[in-house]
């Protein structure tokens, strides 16, 4: 049952009631749901008690106690409206905590549904130390420079330029910097992996199946070799090891729709955290079908069961989405976006010049460049052109979903693909909320 406030779900052996704005999540009883129902057909209390055998006294306190969670929740909805007023009127060249660094437009895989086309954004530019040098002389004249900044290192595949990568992480000295880079894994040796480590740089290597053939479909080198084979000689040679907590990020697409099988073996083989994505396209080969929600649904749902199973067990693992907004319900902290773009964060061509995200690395969405600073007119102006849409304004999982990815209302033209991809999302957001009462009932943070 679904209400402008809120709405009741089940999972599993609980009945659910979520709030909105306030991101109020409660277990409750048939009683409660009932009550509810009676009083959203706007039913008076008496005719309430009288169609609900309980007692009058037991119907009025929850009767009120819906009604001061729905206020709470009114409360929230127009702080959110202040905060994100706030954060629309921020300049962006004086709040960045969030870099995405293109350190090449060139990529050793093609794979079959890369949103950067052939992984280069149709350039073939390589990033030199000078412009490093102006990156963080930037970053620290535009912002705090004892401020925490993610800084992520990207490509095309990143370790095609890996004295960029290198003079990148040795900028870092003393600064509050959290690296990470994004690899294919297929250029990692002892060198640079042990300099990763060394420096405390976190790793994630883009694996989308642990069957050989579908990995080696989905992601074919450009020699020809197999995918699989050069990471058994690079990857899980030399970075695989059990001092380290590697990652893996997946791309969900039609090919790989057996998630739950794919992240149980990643785990097992000892993978600390799963990172799972919607692929992003317009190749029609690559759609989701309306056939497939209740496949990736089911897929979701039982690894929701495993992860807890394991967390039950004592493991320490991680899993994107399912197990990252458990302290974001806990603490009621409406999410206000799908990510910092426009906000707190930018990216970083080769070449210095200024985008919101790597997923809109394109001509049209320029900022600025690193020498020049950011175009704050740009940025407004790009901000009205991206606004909210119906689609999540109407939508329950709004501010635990943080809305539609940028990336996505443009290259997703598709409307019928968007709303297939929000329907497995808004079950994802009911089982995230699962985890969290049930780690809850546990007295477990998992964060």
């Amino acid at each position: 049952m679904e209400t402008k406030n809120y709405i009741i779900f089940d999972i599993k052996d609980y009945k659910i009631i979520f709030f909105k704005h306030s991101l109020i999540a409660l277990k409750i009883t048939n009683l409660i749901e009932k009550i509810c129902i009676y009083r959203n057909q706007q039913m008076c209390l008496c005719t309430i008690q009288a169609l609900i055998d309980a007692p009058a006294e037991l119907i009025q306190k929850i009767y009120k106690k819906i009604g001061l969670l729905e206020e709470n929740d009114e409360k929230y909805r127009h702080l959110i409206q202040d905060v994100k007023y706030k954060s629309q009127t921020k300049v962006l060249g004086e709040n960045i905590d969030s870099v995405q660094i293109n350190v090449i437009n060139a990529c050793n895989c093609a794979c079959r549904y890369c949103f950067a086309g052939d992984g280069t954004h149709g350039k073939k530019d390589s990033m030199d130390l000078e412009t490093i040098e102006d990156i963080v002389y930037f970053l620290n004249k535009s912002s705090n420079e004892q401020k925490e900044k993610n800084i992520a290192i990207i490509g095309g595949e990143a370790l095609l330029n890996y004295k960029a990568v290198k003079k990148i992480i040795e900028s870092k000295g003393k600064k509050n910097w959290n690296i990470m880079l994004t690899t294919n894994g297929l250029l990692l040796n002892q060198e640079n992996s042990s300099f990763f480590l060394e420096n405390n740089v976190s790793v994630m290597v883009s694996i989308d199946s642990t069957s050989d053939s579908v990995q080696d479909w989905l992601r074919p080198q450009k020699n020809g070799e197999s995918n699989v084979s050069s990471l058994k000689k690079s990857y899980f040679t030399f970075f695989f090891t059990n001092d380290r907590k590697p990652k893996v990020h997946i791309t969900i697409t039609p090919y790989n729709l057996n998630l739950y099988d794919i992240c149980k073996e990643f785990f097992e083989m000892g993978f600390y955290h799963v990172h799972l994505d919607f692929v992003i396209t317009t190749k029609s080969d690559f759609l989701f079908l309306e056939k497939h929600i209740e496949i990736l649904i089911m897929e979701f749902e039982k690894l929701t069961f495993y992860l807890i199973e394991e967390l039950d067990s004592g493991k320490k693992i991680s899993c994107y989405p399912l197990l990252n907004e458990s302290d974001r319900l806990k603490k009621r902290s409406p999410k206000i976006s799908k990510c910092g773009a426009l906000i707190n964060m930018i990216a970083i061509s080769p070449k210095g010049i200024v985008y919101p995200c790597d997923m809109l690395m394109w001509n049209d969405y320029e900022l600025g460049k690193i020498r020049d600073g950011i175009d704050e007119s740009k940025v407004s102006k790009l901000t009205k052109t991206l606004s909210e849409d119906k689609i999540c304004k109407l939508c329950w999982a709004r501010y635990l979903c943080g809305g539609q990815c940028y990336g996505e209302i443009i290259d997703s033209l598709d409307i019928k693909q968007r709303n297939i991809i929000c329907s497995i999302r808004r079950y994802i957001a009911k089982l995230q909320i699962y985890i969290h009462l049930n780690e809850q009932e546990k007295n477990r943070d998992i964060n």
